[in-house]
Protein backbone atom coordinates (compact mmCIF):
# COMPACT_ATOMS: atom_id res chain seq x y z
CA UNK A 1 0.00 0.00 0.00
CA UNK A 2 1.17 3.06 -0.95
CA UNK A 3 1.85 6.57 1.03
CA UNK A 4 -0.76 8.63 -0.64
CA UNK A 5 -3.88 5.83 -0.26
CA UNK A 6 -2.36 5.26 3.67
CA UNK A 7 -2.96 9.36 3.73
CA UNK A 8 -6.01 8.97 2.24
CA UNK A 9 -7.20 5.89 4.39
CA UNK A 10 -6.00 8.31 7.53
CA UNK A 11 -8.07 11.28 6.24
CA UNK A 12 -10.83 9.32 5.03
CA UNK A 13 -12.58 9.31 8.99
CA UNK A 14 -12.58 13.06 9.08
CA UNK A 15 -16.02 14.33 10.76
CA UNK A 16 -18.30 16.97 10.24
CA UNK A 17 -17.62 18.82 12.71
CA UNK A 18 -14.05 19.25 11.78
CA UNK A 19 -14.66 20.98 8.31
CA UNK A 20 -14.93 24.53 9.42
CA UNK A 21 -11.34 24.09 10.82
CA UNK A 22 -9.88 22.74 7.93
CA UNK A 23 -11.69 25.39 5.95
CA UNK A 24 -10.29 28.20 8.58
CA UNK A 25 -6.87 26.12 8.12
CA UNK A 26 -7.37 26.18 4.04
CA UNK A 27 -7.85 30.12 4.15
CA UNK A 28 -4.87 31.24 6.33
CA UNK A 29 -2.69 29.02 4.40
CA UNK A 30 -4.20 30.94 1.29
CA UNK A 31 -3.43 34.38 3.10
CA UNK A 32 0.03 32.39 3.79
CA UNK A 33 0.37 31.80 0.15
CA UNK A 34 -0.62 35.64 -1.05
CA UNK A 35 2.55 36.78 0.68
CA UNK A 36 4.90 34.30 -0.95
CA UNK A 37 3.26 34.58 -4.44
CA UNK A 38 6.39 36.54 -5.73
CA UNK A 39 8.20 33.23 -5.15
CA UNK A 40 5.83 30.64 -6.49
CA UNK A 41 5.55 32.98 -9.42
CA UNK A 42 9.06 31.95 -10.34
CA UNK A 43 8.28 28.54 -10.40
CA UNK A 44 5.26 29.03 -12.57
CA UNK A 45 6.39 27.09 -15.74
CA UNK A 46 7.43 24.36 -13.90
CA UNK A 47 4.25 24.16 -11.46
CA UNK A 48 2.02 24.34 -15.12
CA UNK A 49 3.19 20.96 -15.75
CA UNK A 50 1.63 19.22 -12.31
CA UNK A 51 -1.36 17.49 -13.22
CA UNK A 52 -4.65 18.51 -12.19
CA UNK A 53 -6.49 17.65 -9.25
CA UNK A 54 -8.38 14.26 -8.71
CA UNK A 55 -11.88 13.87 -8.47
CA UNK A 56 -11.88 13.17 -4.67
CA UNK A 57 -9.07 16.11 -4.22
CA UNK A 58 -11.74 17.91 -6.09
CA UNK A 59 -14.62 17.29 -4.25
CA UNK A 60 -12.29 17.20 -1.07
CA UNK A 61 -11.77 21.39 -2.58
CA UNK A 62 -15.43 21.48 -3.31
CA UNK A 63 -16.27 20.01 0.19
CA UNK A 64 -13.70 22.69 2.01
CA UNK A 65 -14.66 26.29 0.35
CA UNK A 66 -17.76 25.54 -1.79
CA UNK A 67 -16.32 26.26 -4.80
CA UNK A 68 -15.07 24.12 -7.73
CA UNK A 69 -11.25 24.03 -7.98
CA UNK A 70 -9.74 25.91 -11.09
CA UNK A 71 -8.58 24.21 -13.96
CA UNK A 72 -5.20 23.80 -15.11
CA UNK A 73 -4.88 23.79 -18.29
CA UNK A 74 -4.87 27.49 -19.10
CA UNK A 75 -1.90 28.91 -19.08
CA UNK A 76 -0.46 31.36 -16.17
CA UNK A 77 -1.41 34.83 -17.16
CA UNK A 78 -2.86 37.78 -15.87
CA UNK A 79 -5.89 37.65 -18.21
CA UNK A 80 -6.99 33.97 -17.44
CA UNK A 81 -7.40 34.37 -13.88
CA UNK A 82 -10.36 33.71 -12.71
CA UNK A 83 -12.74 36.86 -11.93
CA UNK A 84 -13.21 37.97 -8.19
CA UNK A 85 -15.81 35.98 -6.21
CA UNK A 86 -17.84 37.11 -2.94
CA UNK A 87 -16.58 32.96 -2.54
CA UNK A 88 -12.75 33.46 -3.36
CA UNK A 89 -10.45 34.57 -0.75
CA UNK A 90 -9.85 37.74 -2.84
CA UNK A 91 -13.62 38.85 -3.14
CA UNK A 92 -13.49 37.95 0.83
CA UNK A 93 -10.70 40.66 1.41
CA UNK A 94 -7.95 38.54 2.17
CA UNK A 95 -5.57 39.53 -0.05
CA UNK A 96 -4.52 39.91 -4.32
CA UNK A 97 -5.73 37.18 -6.77
CA UNK A 98 -3.39 34.02 -7.35
CA UNK A 99 -2.88 32.59 -10.40
CA UNK A 100 -4.28 29.44 -11.12
CA UNK A 101 -1.51 27.02 -10.63
CA UNK A 102 -0.11 28.47 -7.41
CA UNK A 103 -3.80 28.91 -6.12
CA UNK A 104 -3.83 24.79 -6.87
CA UNK A 105 -0.97 24.34 -5.27
CA UNK A 106 -1.76 26.32 -1.98
CA UNK A 107 -5.20 24.70 -1.80
CA UNK A 108 -2.93 21.60 -2.66
CA UNK A 109 -1.31 22.24 0.42
CA UNK A 110 -3.65 22.70 2.61
CA UNK A 111 -5.71 20.27 1.55
CA UNK A 112 -2.78 17.75 2.33
CA UNK A 113 -2.85 20.03 5.64
CA UNK A 114 -6.21 19.79 6.73
CA UNK A 115 -5.84 15.87 5.86
CA UNK A 116 -3.07 15.75 7.98
CA UNK A 117 -4.81 17.40 11.18
CA UNK A 118 -8.08 15.34 10.27
CA UNK A 119 -5.63 12.38 10.42
CA UNK A 120 -4.27 13.66 13.44
CA UNK A 121 -7.82 14.01 14.73
CA UNK A 122 -8.59 10.82 13.71
CA UNK A 123 -5.77 9.40 15.70
CA UNK A 124 -6.71 11.11 18.22
CA UNK A 125 -10.19 9.81 18.16
CA UNK A 126 -8.88 6.72 17.57
CA UNK A 127 -6.69 6.60 21.02
CA UNK A 128 -9.38 7.80 23.14
CA UNK A 129 -11.70 5.12 21.59
CA UNK A 130 -8.62 2.55 22.29
CA UNK A 131 -8.22 4.05 25.65
CA UNK A 132 -11.67 4.09 26.88
CA UNK A 133 -11.96 0.31 25.59
CA UNK A 134 -8.69 -0.21 27.57
CA UNK A 135 -9.96 1.45 30.56
CA UNK A 136 -13.12 -0.41 30.11
CA UNK A 137 -11.57 -3.78 29.60
CA UNK A 138 -9.16 -2.70 32.60
CA UNK A 139 -12.08 -2.22 34.06
CA UNK A 140 -13.90 -5.11 33.27
CA UNK A 141 -10.54 -7.13 33.72
CA UNK A 142 -10.11 -5.45 37.80
CA UNK A 143 -14.27 -6.37 38.13
CA UNK A 144 -13.35 -10.06 37.03
CA UNK A 145 -10.13 -10.43 38.59
CA UNK A 146 -12.65 -9.02 41.04
CA UNK A 147 -15.04 -12.01 40.79
CA UNK A 148 -12.66 -14.61 40.50
CA UNK A 149 -10.92 -13.09 43.67
CA UNK A 150 -14.22 -13.26 45.27
CA UNK A 151 -15.23 -16.75 43.77
CA UNK A 152 -11.78 -17.96 44.71
CA UNK A 153 -12.08 -17.02 48.09
CA UNK A 154 -15.58 -18.51 48.03
CA UNK A 155 -14.57 -21.31 46.95
CA UNK A 156 -11.56 -21.65 49.01
CA UNK A 157 -13.70 -20.47 52.27
CA UNK A 158 -16.62 -23.53 51.06
CA UNK A 159 -13.64 -26.28 50.54
CA UNK A 160 -12.16 -25.23 53.92
CA UNK A 161 -15.24 -25.24 55.18
CA UNK A 162 -16.20 -28.69 53.69
CA UNK A 163 -13.06 -29.81 54.77
CA UNK A 164 -13.49 -29.00 58.69
CA UNK A 165 -16.72 -30.59 58.37
CA UNK A 166 -15.39 -33.36 56.76
CA UNK A 167 -12.61 -33.23 59.35
CA UNK A 168 -15.06 -33.10 62.13
CA UNK A 169 -17.06 -35.78 60.72
CA UNK A 170 -13.83 -37.80 60.55
CA UNK A 171 -12.69 -36.77 64.09
CA UNK A 172 -15.82 -37.85 65.69
CA UNK A 173 -15.63 -40.85 63.97
CA UNK A 174 -12.59 -41.65 65.35
CA UNK A 175 -13.44 -40.49 68.74
CA UNK A 176 -16.03 -42.78 68.80
CA UNK A 177 -14.05 -45.51 67.09
CA UNK A 178 -11.10 -44.59 69.57
CA UNK A 179 -13.56 -44.60 72.75
CA UNK A 180 -15.29 -47.99 71.46
CA UNK A 181 -11.26 -49.60 70.77
CA UNK A 182 -10.38 -48.02 74.07
CA UNK A 183 -13.29 -49.88 76.06
CA UNK A 184 -12.27 -53.00 74.18
CA UNK A 185 -8.63 -52.99 74.96
CA UNK A 186 -10.01 -52.10 78.87
CA UNK A 187 -12.33 -54.83 78.99
CA UNK A 188 -9.91 -57.16 77.19
CA UNK A 189 -6.96 -56.44 79.67
CA UNK A 190 -9.39 -56.62 82.62
CA UNK A 191 -10.37 -59.76 81.35
CA UNK A 192 -6.69 -60.81 80.68
CA UNK A 193 -5.55 -59.50 84.42
CA UNK A 194 -8.88 -61.46 85.98
CA UNK A 195 -7.92 -64.61 84.08
CA UNK A 196 -4.19 -64.40 84.87
CA UNK A 197 -5.02 -63.24 88.37
CA UNK A 198 -7.56 -66.09 88.20
CA UNK A 199 -4.77 -68.88 87.21
CA UNK A 200 -2.53 -67.43 89.75
CA UNK A 201 -4.78 -67.62 92.23
CA UNK A 202 -5.84 -71.24 91.73
CA UNK A 203 -2.12 -72.26 91.74
CA UNK A 204 -1.51 -70.66 94.93
CA UNK A 205 -4.74 -72.65 96.20
CA UNK A 206 -3.40 -75.60 95.12
CA UNK A 207 -0.24 -75.26 95.82
CA UNK A 208 -1.27 -74.46 99.27
CA UNK A 209 -3.86 -77.39 99.07
CA UNK A 210 -1.23 -79.38 97.86
CA UNK A 211 0.84 -78.18 101.02
CA UNK A 212 -2.12 -78.92 103.11
CA UNK A 213 -2.50 -82.43 102.09
CA UNK A 214 1.20 -83.11 102.29
CA UNK A 215 1.14 -81.77 105.93
CA UNK A 216 -2.06 -83.92 107.00
CA UNK A 217 -0.38 -87.02 104.70
CA UNK A 218 2.97 -85.59 107.22
CA UNK A 219 0.32 -85.66 110.14
CA UNK A 220 -1.26 -89.61 109.47
CA UNK A 221 2.26 -90.95 108.39
CA UNK A 222 3.16 -89.53 112.18
CA UNK A 223 0.35 -91.44 113.45
CA UNK A 224 0.91 -94.39 112.04
CA UNK A 225 4.56 -94.24 112.93
CA UNK A 226 3.36 -93.44 116.44
CA UNK A 227 0.81 -96.35 116.52
CA UNK A 228 3.24 -98.71 114.85
CA UNK A 229 5.84 -97.15 117.82
CA UNK A 230 3.01 -98.15 120.74
CA UNK A 231 2.91 -101.35 118.63
CA UNK A 232 6.60 -102.56 118.54
CA UNK A 233 7.04 -100.85 122.23
CA UNK A 234 3.95 -103.01 123.54
CA UNK A 235 5.26 -106.03 121.69
CA UNK A 236 8.48 -105.51 123.07
CA UNK A 237 7.47 -104.95 126.68
CA UNK A 238 5.53 -108.24 125.72
CA UNK A 239 8.53 -109.70 124.82
CA UNK A 240 10.71 -108.73 127.52
CA UNK A 241 7.87 -109.72 129.96
CA UNK A 242 7.57 -113.15 128.19
CA UNK A 243 11.55 -113.26 128.01
CA UNK A 244 11.93 -112.41 131.46
CA UNK A 245 9.60 -115.33 132.49
CA UNK A 246 11.40 -117.64 130.28
CA UNK A 247 14.40 -116.49 132.23
CA UNK A 248 12.48 -117.18 135.61
CA UNK A 249 11.76 -120.53 134.62
CA UNK A 250 14.88 -121.64 133.51
CA UNK A 251 16.36 -120.02 136.73
CA UNK A 252 13.40 -122.05 138.56
CA UNK A 253 14.45 -125.34 136.84
CA UNK A 254 17.86 -125.00 137.28
CA UNK A 255 16.99 -124.44 140.72
CA UNK A 256 14.56 -127.27 140.70
CA UNK A 257 17.58 -129.29 139.04
CA UNK A 258 20.28 -128.24 141.74
CA UNK A 259 17.70 -129.27 144.61
CA UNK A 260 17.40 -132.70 143.13
CA UNK A 261 21.05 -132.60 142.57
CA UNK A 262 21.50 -131.14 146.24
CA UNK A 263 19.06 -134.06 147.06
CA UNK A 264 20.86 -136.30 145.14
CA UNK A 265 23.81 -135.24 146.79
CA UNK A 266 22.47 -135.26 149.85
CA UNK A 267 21.23 -138.83 149.83
CA UNK A 268 24.68 -140.38 147.95
CA UNK A 269 26.18 -138.26 151.04
CA UNK A 270 23.23 -140.27 153.55
CA UNK A 271 23.67 -143.54 151.70
CA UNK A 272 27.78 -143.33 152.14
CA UNK A 273 27.14 -141.91 155.61
CA UNK A 274 24.66 -145.03 155.98
CA UNK A 275 27.14 -147.47 154.49
CA UNK A 276 29.63 -146.10 156.61
CA UNK A 277 27.32 -146.68 159.52
CA UNK A 278 26.72 -150.15 158.21
CA UNK A 279 30.08 -150.83 157.70
CA UNK A 280 31.26 -149.19 160.81
CA UNK A 281 28.25 -151.77 162.07
CA UNK A 282 29.25 -154.46 160.27
CA UNK A 283 32.32 -154.19 161.90
CA UNK A 284 30.43 -154.24 165.29
CA UNK A 285 27.73 -157.03 164.14
CA UNK A 286 28.98 -158.99 161.27
CA UNK A 287 26.25 -161.20 162.21
CA UNK A 288 23.20 -158.67 162.51
CA UNK A 289 20.86 -159.42 159.58
CA UNK A 290 22.08 -158.26 156.52
CA UNK A 291 17.97 -158.35 155.55
CA UNK A 292 18.14 -155.51 158.48
CA UNK A 293 20.60 -153.60 156.96
CA UNK A 294 19.15 -153.92 153.76
CA UNK A 295 15.54 -152.89 154.70
CA UNK A 296 17.32 -150.14 156.84
CA UNK A 297 18.72 -149.47 153.83
CA UNK A 298 15.82 -149.91 151.33
CA UNK A 299 13.60 -148.05 154.86
CA UNK A 300 16.25 -145.39 154.44
CA UNK A 301 16.71 -144.98 150.74
CA UNK A 302 12.95 -144.93 150.36
CA UNK A 303 12.27 -142.40 153.12
CA UNK A 304 14.83 -140.36 151.76
CA UNK A 305 13.72 -140.91 148.50
CA UNK A 306 10.33 -140.38 149.97
CA UNK A 307 11.31 -137.42 151.43
CA UNK A 308 13.59 -136.20 148.60
CA UNK A 309 10.30 -136.46 146.29
CA UNK A 310 8.25 -134.81 148.70
CA UNK A 311 10.64 -132.14 149.35
CA UNK A 312 11.07 -132.28 145.44
CA UNK A 313 6.99 -132.28 145.06
CA UNK A 314 7.26 -129.54 147.40
CA UNK A 315 10.11 -127.50 145.77
CA UNK A 316 8.25 -127.95 142.78
CA UNK A 317 5.09 -126.57 144.06
CA UNK A 318 6.46 -123.93 145.32
CA UNK A 319 8.08 -122.88 142.42
CA UNK A 320 5.28 -123.56 140.60
CA UNK A 321 3.14 -121.64 142.87
CA UNK A 322 5.95 -118.83 142.53
CA UNK A 323 6.03 -119.59 138.71
CA UNK A 324 2.38 -118.89 138.47
CA UNK A 325 2.27 -116.02 140.92
CA UNK A 326 4.68 -114.44 138.76
CA UNK A 327 3.56 -115.38 135.78
CA UNK A 328 0.39 -114.08 136.75
CA UNK A 329 2.36 -110.81 138.31
CA UNK A 330 4.07 -110.62 134.88
CA UNK A 331 0.78 -110.58 132.99
CA UNK A 332 -0.31 -108.32 135.60
CA UNK A 333 2.73 -105.90 134.73
CA UNK A 334 2.45 -106.77 131.12
CA UNK A 335 -1.16 -105.87 131.50
CA UNK A 336 -0.33 -102.90 132.89
CA UNK A 337 2.53 -102.54 130.70
CA UNK A 338 0.13 -102.89 127.73
CA UNK A 339 -2.41 -100.69 129.44
CA UNK A 340 0.28 -97.72 130.16
CA UNK A 341 1.88 -98.54 126.16
CA UNK A 342 -1.98 -97.98 125.61
CA UNK A 343 -2.40 -94.89 127.20
CA UNK A 344 0.47 -93.45 126.12
CA UNK A 345 0.22 -94.38 122.78
CA UNK A 346 -3.57 -92.85 122.90
CA UNK A 347 -1.89 -89.94 124.68
CA UNK A 348 0.61 -89.63 121.99
CA UNK A 349 -2.42 -90.03 119.33
CA UNK A 350 -4.22 -87.36 121.30
CA UNK A 351 -1.86 -85.11 120.78
CA UNK A 352 -1.05 -85.98 117.31
CA UNK A 353 -4.58 -85.77 116.73
CA UNK A 354 -4.71 -82.11 118.63
CA UNK A 355 -1.60 -81.48 117.03
CA UNK A 356 -2.72 -82.06 113.74
CA UNK A 357 -6.29 -80.45 114.24
CA UNK A 358 -3.85 -77.14 115.96
CA UNK A 359 -2.08 -77.80 112.14
CA UNK A 360 -4.71 -78.32 110.56
CA UNK A 361 -6.72 -75.19 112.03
CA UNK A 362 -3.71 -73.24 111.48
CA UNK A 363 -2.69 -74.43 108.13
CA UNK A 364 -6.60 -73.07 107.69
CA UNK A 365 -6.45 -70.05 109.18
CA UNK A 366 -2.91 -69.54 107.12
CA UNK A 367 -4.56 -70.62 104.00
CA UNK A 368 -7.90 -68.02 104.95
CA UNK A 369 -5.06 -65.32 105.87
CA UNK A 370 -3.08 -66.08 102.44
CA UNK A 371 -6.23 -66.65 100.03
CA UNK A 372 -7.15 -62.62 101.90
CA UNK A 373 -4.22 -61.61 101.35
CA UNK A 374 -3.97 -63.12 97.93
CA UNK A 375 -7.41 -61.91 96.86
CA UNK A 376 -6.32 -58.43 98.55
CA UNK A 377 -3.19 -58.33 96.38
CA UNK A 378 -4.95 -59.49 93.29
CA UNK A 379 -7.63 -57.00 93.95
CA UNK A 380 -4.93 -53.96 94.06
CA UNK A 381 -2.58 -55.54 91.19
CA UNK A 382 -5.97 -56.04 89.29
CA UNK A 383 -7.05 -52.13 89.73
CA UNK A 384 -3.18 -51.19 89.06
CA UNK A 385 -3.14 -53.42 85.77
CA UNK A 386 -7.07 -52.03 85.14
CA UNK A 387 -5.71 -48.68 85.49
CA UNK A 388 -2.43 -49.19 83.65
CA UNK A 389 -4.40 -50.73 80.97
CA UNK A 390 -6.98 -48.13 81.19
CA UNK A 391 -4.03 -45.82 80.81
CA UNK A 392 -1.99 -47.70 78.19
CA UNK A 393 -5.37 -48.13 76.36
CA UNK A 394 -6.19 -44.63 76.44
CA UNK A 395 -2.45 -43.43 75.50
CA UNK A 396 -2.73 -45.87 72.61
CA UNK A 397 -6.04 -45.00 71.62
CA UNK A 398 -5.12 -41.22 71.62
CA UNK A 399 -1.78 -41.94 69.68
CA UNK A 400 -4.11 -43.80 67.08
CA UNK A 401 -6.72 -41.11 67.30
CA UNK A 402 -4.09 -38.50 67.21
CA UNK A 403 -2.10 -40.23 63.74
CA UNK A 404 -5.87 -40.62 62.69
CA UNK A 405 -6.96 -37.20 62.98
CA UNK A 406 -3.72 -35.87 61.93
CA UNK A 407 -3.75 -38.32 58.47
CA UNK A 408 -7.47 -36.74 58.12
CA UNK A 409 -6.84 -33.57 59.31
CA UNK A 410 -4.10 -34.23 56.51
CA UNK A 411 -5.93 -35.79 53.68
CA UNK A 412 -8.59 -33.51 54.75
CA UNK A 413 -6.16 -30.36 53.96
CA UNK A 414 -4.71 -32.54 50.56
CA UNK A 415 -7.98 -32.74 49.29
CA UNK A 416 -9.26 -28.77 49.98
CA UNK A 417 -5.88 -28.21 48.73
CA UNK A 418 -6.62 -29.83 45.61
CA UNK A 419 -10.37 -29.00 45.25
CA UNK A 420 -9.30 -25.26 45.92
CA UNK A 421 -6.99 -25.76 43.23
CA UNK A 422 -8.88 -27.11 40.80
CA UNK A 423 -11.70 -24.21 41.89
CA UNK A 424 -8.61 -21.34 41.25
CA UNK A 425 -7.83 -23.33 37.65
CA UNK A 426 -11.34 -23.69 36.92
CA UNK A 427 -11.68 -19.79 38.02
CA UNK A 428 -8.69 -18.64 36.18
CA UNK A 429 -9.84 -20.42 32.82
CA UNK A 430 -13.00 -18.76 33.36
CA UNK A 431 -11.33 -15.93 33.81
CA UNK A 432 -8.82 -16.15 31.08
CA UNK A 433 -11.78 -16.99 28.48
CA UNK A 434 -14.10 -13.95 30.11
CA UNK A 435 -10.84 -12.18 29.64
CA UNK A 436 -10.37 -13.55 25.93
CA UNK A 437 -14.20 -12.92 25.69
CA UNK A 438 -13.47 -8.91 26.76
CA UNK A 439 -10.90 -8.67 24.71
CA UNK A 440 -12.29 -9.71 21.73
CA UNK A 441 -15.08 -8.01 22.25
CA UNK A 442 -13.23 -4.66 22.85
CA UNK A 443 -11.06 -5.26 19.79
CA UNK A 444 -14.92 -5.67 17.88
CA UNK A 445 -16.17 -2.72 19.30
CA UNK A 446 -12.97 -1.05 18.57
CA UNK A 447 -12.70 -2.23 15.30
CA UNK A 448 -16.89 -1.43 14.32
CA UNK A 449 -16.29 1.92 15.99
CA UNK A 450 -13.24 2.88 13.45
CA UNK A 451 -15.11 1.58 11.14
CA UNK A 452 -17.97 3.04 11.79
CA UNK A 453 -16.43 6.35 11.68
CA UNK A 454 -14.78 5.88 8.38
CA UNK A 455 -18.07 4.78 7.15
CA UNK A 456 -19.33 8.27 8.65
CA UNK A 457 -16.72 9.94 7.01
CA UNK A 458 -17.34 8.69 4.13
CA UNK A 459 -20.76 9.18 3.82
CA UNK A 460 -20.20 12.74 4.67
CA UNK A 461 -17.91 13.63 2.12
CA UNK A 462 -20.17 12.10 0.42
CA UNK A 463 -23.23 13.96 1.38
CA UNK A 464 -21.52 17.10 0.99
CA UNK A 465 -20.34 15.91 -2.59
Amino acid sequence: MSRASRDWNYHGSVTEHQIPDYRRQAAVASSRGVASSRESSRSASRLEARPPLSDSQAALYTALFGVQPPSRSAPSSPSSRAPATPATPEAAGDGPSLPGNEQAIQIERAVRKAMRGAAMERQRAVDAAVGAARAKHEEDLRAALARLADEREAAAAEATARAEEHAARERDKLHREAARERQQAVSRAVEASEKAREAEWRKEAERLHAEAEARLEAAHRDKEAAIRRVQRAKDAAVSEALKTAREKVKAAELLAEKSVEEERERAAAAERLARRQASSKVELSVKQTLSEAEQLKEMAVAAARSELAKEHRQALDALRASFEVERQQLRTEAADREQEAHRRADERLAAADERHAAARRELESSHAAALGALRAEHAAELNTVRVEAVRGAREEAGRELEAKVTAAVDAAQKAAEREKRAALRSTAAEAEKALKRVLEAAAVQQAKAVADARRQFEEELLGED
